[in-house]
This record gives structure tokens, C-alpha cells and sequence, in this order.
């Protein structure tokens, strides 16, 4: 059974994975381990949330946050760099 706190980041994370459809990724096999990452997190945390204990949630919902900082930077990075490719 999933709870709302799970699905709703499904379209966060692929979308950044797949962002690079128009162009050749420059970090292919960062993109892939932060992807896992935030999967493994995700994964993490809703074990923590069938617990019934908050704190057991933690661990998950910290790791998923950086590797969506991570992602984010990386997408960011590689979306400037396309559109300014002299600089």
C-alpha cells in the first residue's frame, strides 16, 4: 500500500534523470548513481514510515534530499553549459 508521501516524488526524480533527452549527457554514470541513490532512499524511507516511528524515517528523507540536490545541480550544470557552449 503506498502512502501520498512516496508517489508524489516519482515525477521528480525521473524527470531529472531523463532531462538530458535533447542533448549527450555529460555525466551518464553520475546521473545513473544518484538516480539509484535516490531510489535506495526512497526505499529506505518508506521502511522507516511502516514502522510507525518517525525518527525511522529520517535516514531515508535526508538521503533522498541530497541526491536530488544532486541531480538538480548536475542538470543545471549540464543545461548551462548547453546553452552557453562557448563559455
Amino acid at each position: 500500500m503506498f502512502h501520498r508521501c512516496s508517489p508524489e516524488h516519482f515525477g521528480i526524480c525521473p524527470s531529472d534523470c531523463l532531462e538530458h533527452r535533447g542533448c549527450k549527457p555529460e555525466f551518464p554514470y553520475l546521473g545513473a548513481g544518484l538516480g539509484a541513490w535516490w531510489t535506495l532512499a526512497r526505499v529506505v524511507y518508506t521502511l522507516g514510515y511502516t514502522t510507525n516511528d518517525p525518527q525511522m524515517r529520517l535516514p531515508g528523507g535526508f538521503t533522498a534530499v541530497f541526491s536530488i540536490l544532486g541531480l538538480l545541480f548536475t542538470t543545471s550544470y549540464s543545461a548551462f553549459r548547453f546553452a552557453y557552449p562557448s563559455l
